[in-house]
């Protein structure tokens, strides 16, 4: 199944696999010519592991391709495992042309610096206040490789189909990313510490779509089982999310509340998932 995995990231042509999420409108079933060529989203880096013999580790790190750039979002912690896993699954630093930085830190940059060794074409997006927080590492390590940055603060296209939330400058300073579906919005979250709610609503407003899927971590491992359930049911009554990929800092608890109430619009992932989304009409952006 392992071989099977690596080569559906190989070739992205194959309609589906065993591990594949795929949204085309509100039917499950690959894009059409029409549409374009599908999305994907492999996650790469997390603490829940879904192919077998990809490394697990505290933190998070997604591959956003089908658009006409190819967006790294965060690099998790490790960077030998970070590299270790992009290899196990086919993935040449090279083909990335952005790095999205959602947030300072480490467990969500730890393996930029030796990313950036491997490929310094890229364009490195930073929120725009993650300087005062890290004292210019981040800044630091970007340009002494030679790559470009872009400290960015309000939302802002990163290539047609795909943006950045904004920073939603609280104690930690955060962007998210949302892509473009036939469906809707999908956005995708590192840590989620300005609230989740307060995401997606700036995902909602900058949009002004419906939002299909939310993936990543949502920073709830602390919070009560009552504050979990009203933050639910704003997922559902007030924002209408589909569906949800929670993972990473979530926590285990809210994971279990969000799978209840989603039933089978909640999709489970971990390190080498691939969730395959239709492309949105207008061939991009929102």
């Amino acid at each position: 199944m392992k071989r099977a995995e690596i080569g559906f990231i190989r070739n992205l042509g194959l309609a589906c696999i065993a591990g594949a999420v795929v949204f085309a409108g509100l039917a499950v079933g690959i894009s059409t010519a029409a549409e374009g060529p599908a999305i994907t989203v492999t996650i790469l880096y997390d603490n829940y592991a879904f192919v077998p013999g990809l490394q697990t580790d505290w933190g998070f790190a997604c591959l956003v391709r089908g658009f006409d750039k190819t967006v790294l979002f965060d690099t998790g912690t490790n960077p030998a495992l970070f590299l270790g896993n992009l290899k196990a699954l086919g993935i040449e630093p090279s083909t990335v042309d952005v790095v999205f930085i959602s947030h300072g830190h480490g467990d969500h940059t730890g393996g930029l610096a030796a990313f950036l060794k491997l490929n310094n074409k890229v364009t490195v997006w930073l929120p725009g206040s993650v300087q005062a927080e890290l004292s210019e590492v981040l800044d630091q390590q970007v340009k002494s490789a030679g790559a470009r940055v872009v400290r960015n603060r309000e939302p802002t296209e990163v290539c047609p189909g795909v943006r950045s939330t904004g920073e939603l400058p609280r104690v930690v300073p955060e962007q998210a990313l949302i892509i473009d579906t036939s469906e809707g919005a999908v956005v995708i979250t590192g840590c989620a510490h300005p609230g989740i709610l307060d995401i997606l609503r700036r995902a909602r407003e900058v949009t002004n779509r419906e939002i299909a899927l939310v993936v990543g971590g949502f920073h709830l491992l602390a919070t009560p089982e009552p504050e979990l359930r009203a933050i639910i049911r704003a997922f559902k009554d007030e924002l209408g999310v589909k569906r949800v990929a929670a993972t990473h800092c979530t926590g285990d608890a809210a994971i279990a509340l969000f799978k209840e109430a989603y039933g089978p619009d909640f999709i489970p992932v971990g390190a080498g998932k691939v969730l395959t989304l239709a492309k949105g009409s207008n061939g991009g952006g929102a």
